[in-house]
C-alpha cells in the first residue's frame, strides 16, 4: 500500500492561511533541498474575512505555487477562499484552480468556518456528539455553517465530488475521508 514497501507514511499538509512569499519560499526551498515533498493548500480568491494570505489571483504567488507543483509538491484546495462564496464563485474558482494548476484539486481541506465547508461543524461527529456540538454552538450565538454538501444551499459545490479524491478535516484529529 505504501511506496517502496514501507509500513507507514508520513505527510504534511501546509495550510495556506497567512501565506506570503517571504514566509513560505524559504520553507519550500528547505524542503526541496532535503528531498521532501508535502501537500500545499491554496486559495483561488483573496480572503474576504479576518484571515490574511495570498491567493492564486496574485500572479507572483500563482507562479510560486506553479513552480513548487512542477517540483513534485501536491497542490490542494483550502476552499476557494477565506470567507463566504456562493456556488457560482465556487464553480468558477474550481475552474481557475484547474487553469492555474493543470488539474482539479485531488484533496480539499475545509477552512475555518466558511459556509461552503463540506461535512463540517456538527457533521464531523456522530450522535450524541453532533447534537451536543450543535447545541453549544447555538447557545454561543454562533450561526450554523458547513453547507457546501447541501444541495439546496447557495454554497453547494456541484463539482467537489468529481474533482477531489479525499477531503481532509483540519481539526485536532486530522481525519481524511476518501470520497471514492
Amino acid at each position: 500500500m505504501w511506496p517502496n514497501g514501507k509500513k507507514f507514511a508520513f505527510t504534511v499538509f501546509d495550510d495556506t492561511d497567512n501565506d506570503i512569499i517571504d514566509n513560505v519560499l524559504p520553507v519550500y526551498q528547505l524542503l526541496t533541498q532535503c528531498g521532501m515533498r508535502t501537500s500545499k493548500s491554496a486559495w483561488v480568491y483573496p480572503p474576504r474575512d479576518g484571515f490574511q494570505g495570498l491567493s492564486l489571483l496574485d500572479s507572483r504567488y500563482q507562479r510560486f505555487i506553479s513552480a513548487i507543483a512542477t517540483q513534485g509538491f501536491e497542490i490542494c484546495l483550502h476552499n476557494v477562499g477565506s470567507g463566504e462564496f456562493d456556488r457560482g464563485e465556487i464553480y468558477a474558482g474550481m475552474e481557475l484552480f484547474r487553469e492555474y494548476i493543470g488539474s482539479y484539486p485531488r484533496v480539499h481541506a475545509n477552512h475555518a468556518s466558511n459556509p461552503d465547508n463540506l461535512y463540517w461543524g456538527s457533521k464531523r461527529f456522530v450522535a450524541p456528539l453532533s447534537l451536543l456540538y450543535s447545541t453549544i454552538r447555538r447557545m454561543q450565538g454562533s450561526p450554523p455553517y458547513s453547507h457546501g454538501d447541501e444541495t439546496m444551499s447557495p454554497h453547494f459545490w456541484e463539482t467537489w465530488r468529481e474533482s477531489a479524491s479525499s477531503m481532509c478535516a483540519t481539526s485536532p484529529s486530522m481525519t481524511s475521508i476518501p470520497l471514492r
